[in-house]
């Protein structure tokens, strides 16, 4: 063994010359370095490129320790060692020049190319395991002033791997901070790879069914040790982010698009609770559309017609969960807040009926928010009389907002003889109202009471009595319109019990 290593070294000695074993590890210092420095001085590079060309251009973590163990072999004058290092060192010289000039002829002009600067960027940043310095290099990237200008190509995708691959603990909080580094800088990604928008949308949005599904676990779970961690709201945050640019028609009208077709997917990936995602997703869809006058509130129902509120769905069990987490999010975010003289925009006022149009597609929307606004004055229904009177006279005093239009879905077609379409309008009305009834009955069980109605109906008639709004005032004819939406009330109600008594009722055998 011995001699043939001898054997070999007294070759090696022979026919390879030192000065060219030497020359190797003289020309990576010579020649690459400087071209690392040019390289690291242009003007088009993230914040971070520095660390590519070293870590995967340069490859300085593989060719500097060639160079420094070359050196020693050479020194010691081991030409076997020297040999083989200088040979791994000039296999490291030869990959780095090829890899020197596909970063130098990279055109990036292209910016939404996959070029090899990309590829480059995306296994460096692929390559970090320490979570500091991912978020690091996160902040740089997303916090370039220039993002805008630059290759973008492939860093959602790799955003969604890093983010997915953390956890917040305690006094640790690295997923949030990527969120929230997202999030604030989104509206810097072009986002012309249409796939990267989706991707970032359909991560962001299972906030909200992890939300609730957290919430719930929570209650649920005594020992504190036990319970689960709830999402970043940072990842809301970035969710709504995204929704602001989807409505945006000043950037792009295929987003509402790609928006709502995400969320789409997502719920039919399976395994996804519908009505968790819908409870807690319409309140900030709402609010998002109320607070920005160039969004159009019916982008939703466009996308996600089965988004509906009937009293057919309503009494179904297969149907009940999901229609009660719409009706319940929808009295979350718009029922509860509608009162008469508001101080809104036109704009707020419109998204309010829109959106009540196309979520309770059924309703009378006049008769809806007569009952709504009256119910959300500050006048309480179980204080006394006394209250109950002022309440109904500030009602029938105040300006409208909403419900001034109502649509009759149902008689879209001309009939020619006039008593006829009457009729039409007329039993349109009535099933409109029946439905508007049963829906508010479940929204406020007092409505099922008639002992509250009687009193309501009575105060009315009170008020009339006493004349205190002159003839033809906009005031009577609203408090004419509140007792006739009273004793539609009371006169279902009165159906609705008898049908009940009938059913309690054991039938006589003849």
């Amino acid at each position: 063994m011995w001699s043939l290593v001898n054997n070999l070294e007294a070759w090696l000695n022979a026919h390879i010359a030192h000065d060219a074993l030497i020359a190797i590890p003289a020309l990576f210092v010579a020649l690459l370095i400087p071209i690392a420095f040019f390289l690291m001085e242009r003007q088009d590079l993230y914040g971070f490129d520095k660390n590519v060309i070293l870590d995967k251009i340069i490859i300085a973590r593989i060719s500097i320790p060639l160079v420094v163990l070359a050196s020693i072999a050479l020194v010691f004058d081991s030409s076997i060692l020297a040999t083989l290092l200088c040979a791994l060192l000039l296999i490291a010289v030869i990959v780095v020049l090829v890899r020197v000039y596909k970063w130098m002829t990279a055109v990036e002009v292209l910016k939404h190319k996959n070029t090899y600067k990309q590829d480059m960027r995306r296994r460096f940043i692929r390559s970090i395991k320490n979570e500091t310095e991912k978020v690091d290099t996160w902040a740089i990237i997303l916090n370039d002033e220039n993002l805008m200008e630059k290759n973008q190509r492939g860093i959602v995708a790799e955003f969604i791997v890093a983010v997915r691959s953390l956890e917040d603990g305690k006094n640790r909080y690295p997923k949030s901070n990527l969120c929230g580094l997202m999030s604030r800088n989104v509206n810097k990604i072009d986002f012309s790879d249409v796939n990267s928008y989706e991707d970032l949308v359909t991560f962001s949005i299972t906030y909200f069914e992890e939300m609730r599904s957290a919430r719930i676990t929570n209650k649920a779970t005594k020992n504190k040790d036990h319970r689960v961690s709830y999402p970043s709201h940072y990842q809301m945050e970035l969710a709504l982010n995204l929704l602001k640019l989807a409505l945006d028609k000043k950037i792009n009208d295929i987003f509402d698009y790609l928006y709502f077709s995400s969320i789409k997917k997502y719920l039919a990936s399976g395994n996804v609770d519908e009505a968790s995602f819908s409870r807690e997703f319409l309140p900030s869809y709402i609010n998002i559309v109320k607070g920005n006058e160039g969004y159009d509130a019916k982008t939703l129902w466009q996308e996600l017609s089965d988004w509906v509120i009937t009293k057919e769905l309503l009494s179904s069990q297969s149907s009940w969960s999901k229609t009660i987490a719409l009706l319940n999010a929808y009295m979350s975010s718009v029922g509860n807040q509608t009162r008469l003289g508001m101080n809104i925009t036109r704009h707020e006022a419109e998204v309010v009926d829109a959106i009540t149009e196309q979520l309770l597609p059924n309703i009378n929307v006049s008769f809806w928010f007569d009952i709504i606004t009256f119910y959300n004055s500050g006048w309480g229904l179980d204080e006394g009389e006394d209250s109950l009177h002022g309440q109904i006279r500030g009602h029938v005093s105040r300006r409208r907002e909403f419900g001034l239009f109502n649509a009759l879905g149902g008689t879209g077609y001309w009939v020619d003889d006039e008593e006829e379409r009457l009729k039409a309008y007329r039993e349109e009305l009535e099933r409109q109202d029946g439905e508007t009834i049963f829906i508010l009955g479940l929204v406020y069980p007092w409505l099922r009471n008639p002992v509250e109605i009687k009193k309501v109906i009575k105060q009315i008639q009170v008020i009339q009595k006493e004349k205190l709004f002159e003839a033809e005032s906009n005031e009577l004819r609203r408090l004419e319109s509140l007792l006739g939406r009273f004793e539609k009330i009371k006169a279902y109600t009165d159906n609705m019990i008898a049908e009940q008594n009938k059913k309690k009722t054991p039938s006589k055998k003849s």
